[in-house]
């Protein structure tokens, strides 16, 4: 910035001290008027004029000012009213507020101004302009009572009286009416009848009022409408004319339609005008004429002038901004025949800006946006909701292939479109859809259905603009099988995935394992189709899906196994009963694990006996081999299943032999299924007493003397036989 030159710092100081001065003098001239303002001295105090000493009560106010005298001026007074405090002695008579005085009723008060420690003050006495006031009717004072009749012509006048003089005629006078809905009485006296009932008029002037009590009547008894309580119409029929009839209570009637008040409780249905009723619109609305405090009532019924009305088209219409727009009709049933009446109709559009509809039904869309079309004829209405789109540059589907089933509905990919302006939308509504063959996929009941397995294509086009959608349709899936459910993998070594079967709604099964989607819990499992392999020791979840269904495995992935044992290699099992195997792992490294319920576990016969995880449960009599799988590892289990043994049965039960003797025993096994068989041989024979009688195979020799217990024992079941040796 430019440093300022000499002459320009001369001119900056000589300002400085210009406005110095300034300052300077304000302060002393301040200063003065302070000194001025602490020097001065009220002497005096006295009211600024000749007051009088009498008001008159509801009178309007009376104005006060008082002046003091300061010792600064023996000529100039000092308004001070405003800071002096004023008091009433009477204020229930006279009441003062900041010297102004309002007289409330008749009585005497001294009205005092004090200020500085001086005091003022006057004798005021209040009263009553006049002495009374009087409601006159026709120049006579009125009845303190008046029964009259609605419709009759009613004024007043009022008088006040001062002694002996008398004002006819207060144009200011107050009148009210103590129920308006009876009576109304305007600023001149002038009374409206309006109503039957009581009410008092009350007119008040300077302070004084008088009353009058009105009692209103009809001089009708009743009004009625002729014909009907309830009128019929259809839209479109011409106007009627009632007639209303007043009874009067002096006997003898009066027609008053042209005279009477008419009102409709609905001008959207009917209006009425002097009695004479036109339909609008199809509702219910009540007439109602009234007069001189007497009303009737009727019901008027207005409906369609048909039983219905058509528009097509009736859905919801979608449109472009530049396209044909949209033609609508409408027709209704003439003796059961559909006619059109397009052209007779009421079109609107609700919004304009939109798009508008001119008297044939015809839509041109205007703007991007939405509007209502409503049709209405005599009565009847439709609408229909028309969405206006913008101009389409763009088109895709959210997907290029889409899955379907026989007999099923082919769920359509969403529809995106950019405007011109590069903006997205939803265009589903706009797009009409065709397809490459209709034997695979056709069009029912406005949805796409696969008909049979096969491939078409599905073209969505909006105007000039489509794109094609692959449909693949296959039988409904119901499950996804497969006979591996445990795998194990060996880290660094590729293994097979899984084969893997659809049972489909048909029944039929397919191999899709070249088909379905595979996808592993976590990243230590490799998946590249048709292999799989495992990279860290971990367990991992694999699932294949297919068309909706998916099935999981339970991947472990871990050391090589050098050996793999079966507690059980040969085992009899009782039908109906179960048996754990146990399998045990070596690792490599030396280390065992337990694979049991790791182990893919099969059965040569499913018939013979089922296996869950590592337990076999007998199914029927007969052998069966059971195998175990791991990191193509096995181990075998011959299984014989055999039916529950109920019961041992010995050919005798006691028998006397003589020493040296010898006799051979039968011990049958009874099962549960009914069957027999001779277990003599096969059954484990014991005797109590082997010196006095031995057993062999059934074979019992009598050695010495004496008595012994032949016990013998099959599959958890004995039985015995008693043997007496004697000589």
């Amino acid at each position: 910035m430019r440093k300022p030159d000499k002459q320009s710092k001369a001119g900056f100081n000589s300002r400085s001290a210009v406005s110095a001065l300034l300052a300077f003098v304000m302060m002393l001239t301040l200063m003065s008027g302070m000194a001025f303002a602490a020097d001065e001295t009220v002497t005096g105090l006295q009211f600024e004029d000749s007051y009088p000493t009498t008001m008159y009560v509801s009178n309007g106010t009376m104005a006060m000012n008082v002046l003091a005298t300061v010792s600064s001026s023996t000529t100039t007074k000092k308004d001070v009213t405003s800071s002096a405090t004023w008091t009433s002695s009477n204020p229930a008579v006279i009441k003062v507020t900041g010297g102004t005085l309002t007289a409330l009723t008749t009585g005497t008060a001294k009205i005092s101004a004090q200020y500085s420690g001086f005091k003022v003050s006057l004798d005021m006495t209040s009263e009553y302009m006049y002495d009374s006031v009087t409601i006159k009717q026709d120049g006579s004072a009125a009845s303190d009572s008046l029964n009259l009749n609605i419709g009759d012509d009613l004024e007043f006048t009022l008088a006040a009286t001062k002694g002996s003089t008398v004002t006819d005629d207060i144009a200011d006078a107050t009148w009210t009416s103590s129920d308006a809905s009876v009576a109304s009485v305007d600023g001149d006296g002038v009374v409206t009848l309006i109503a039957a009932g009581t009410t008092t008029i009350t007119a008040s002037y300077k302070g004084r009022k008088d009353t009058v009590k009105l009692t209103v009547a009809s001089p009708y008894k009743e009004l009625k409408i002729d014909g009907d309580s309830i009128r019929e119409f259809k839209v479109g029929n011409a106007a009627i004319q009632l007639t209303a009839t007043a009874t009067k209570a002096s006997g003898g009637t009066d027609e008053v339609e042209d005279e009477a008040a008419w009102t409709t409780s609905s001008a959207g249905v009917v209006t009425v005008e002097d009695g004479k009723i036109t339909p609008v619109a199809p509702g219910k609305a009540t007439i109602t004429a009234t007069y001189l405090g007497v009303t009737a009532s009727v019901t008027v019924v207005v409906r369609p002038a048909f039983e219905a009305m058509r528009i097509t088209p009736s859905d919801t219409q979608h449109i472009l901004i530049n396209g044909n727009g949209v033609q609508f009709k409408v027709s209704i049933p003439e003796n059961n025949v559909w006619k059109e009446k397009t052209t007779e109709a009421t079109w609107t559009s609700s919004d304009i800006y939109a798009a508008t509809v001119d008297s044939s039904g015809k839509v041109t869309p205007k703007e991007i946006g939405s509007t209502t079309i409503t049709a209405t004829y005599k009565g009847l209405v439709k609408s229909v909701l028309v969405h206006v789109y913008p101009t389409i540059n763009t088109m895709k589907a959210s997907k290029e292939t889409v899955d379907a089933f026989v007999d099923e509905a082919v769920t359509l990919p969403k529809i995106t479109a950019t405007s011109l302006a590069d903006e997205e939308f939803v265009a589903d509504d706009l797009v009409t859809w065709t397809t490459s063959d209709t034997t695979v996929v056709d069009l029912k009941d406005d949805a796409w259905i696969g008909k049979k397995v096969g491939e078409a294509k599905l073209t969505a086009a909006i105007g000039d603009k489509s794109v094609e959608v692959s449909v693949k349709v296959s039988e409904k899936p119901l499950a996804l099988m497969s006979e591996t459910t445990n795998l194990s993998l060996v880290i660094g070594k590729e293994a097979d995935l899984p084969a893997i079967k659809v049972i489909n709604e048909s029944g039929s099964e397919e191999d899709v394992t070249s088909k379905v989607t595979w996808k592993a819990s976590s990243a230590n499992l490799l998946l590249k189709a048709p292999k799989m392999k495992g990279l860290v020791k971990s367990n991992v979840t694999l699932t294949a899906t297919y068309l909706g269904k998916s099935i999981t495995f339970k991947v472990t992935i871990e050391e090589e196994l050098a050996k793999l044992f079966i507690d059980a290699s040969n085992v009899t099992l009782t039908i109906g009963k179960t048996k754990a195997f146990k399998v045990t792992g070596v690792y490599k490294s030396g280390q065992s694990v337990t694979l049991s319920t790791k182990m893919n576990w099969s059965l040569n016969s499913e018939t013979t006996a089922t296996v869950n995880s590592n337990i076999v449960k007998g199914l029927a009599e007969g052998t069966v081999t059971l195998t175990g799988t791991y990191q193509s590892k096995t181990v075998t289990a011959t299984i014989a299943v055999k039916p529950k043994l109920l019961k041992l049965i010995v050919s005798e039960k006691s028998f006397t032999m003589a020493p040296g003797s010898a006799k051979t025993f039968k011990v049958t096994a009874e099962y549960e299924n009914g069957k027999s068989i001779d277990v003599t041989k096969a059954a484990v024979w014991t005797s109590s007493k082997a010196a006095t009688a031995a057993v062999s195979d059934g074979t019992v020799i009598a050695l010495a003397k004496g008595t012994a217990t032949i016990k013998v024992a099959y599959e958890g079941k004995t039985a015995t036989i008693r043997v007496t040796v004697k000589p």
